[in-house]
């Protein structure tokens, strides 16, 4: 015979929900830290990149005047670069070419932000 005694389970449907709700957030702060940390670092390359877009600008334009210009005295150079080339509200930087002694057609070339009275010659 079947008995009509009823258990009743009271109060575990607030308990699971409240335990997945625990566990969903633990999960979500642990996300969060890692997004904001790979946030913070892509920020900071991109701002990086930022600043060495025109010194590189620079440098490409050095390097293309010092290829068109292979019978440049072998004494050390200085000049003026603004990138864009040619906008007087860019970037201002120094180029400064000197002769590598160990070859006899070796150049060094280095950019550094400044500004030089003497501008590098056009093409």
């Amino acid at each position: 015979m079947r008995s009509n005694i009823r258990v009743h389970r009271r109060g575990y449907s607030l308990t699971v929900v409240l335990l997945f709700l625990v566990l969903l957030l633990g999960l979500w702060a642990a996300v969060f830290r890692t997004t904001a940390s790979f946030l913070r670092v892509e920020t900071a390359r991109v701002k990086r990149d930022d600043l060495d877009a025109g010194m590189l600008s620079a440098l490409g334009q050095s390097l293309m005047y010092l290829e068109n210009n292979p019978s440049l005295p072998r004494i050390p150079v200085i000049y003026g670069v603004k990138v864009p080339a040619g906008d007087p509200n860019g970037q201002s930087f120094v180029a400064t070419f000197n002769p590598v002694t160990t070859s006899s057609n070796g150049w060094t070339v280095q950019v550094a932000p400044g500004t030089y009275p003497t501008p590098l010659p056009g093409p």
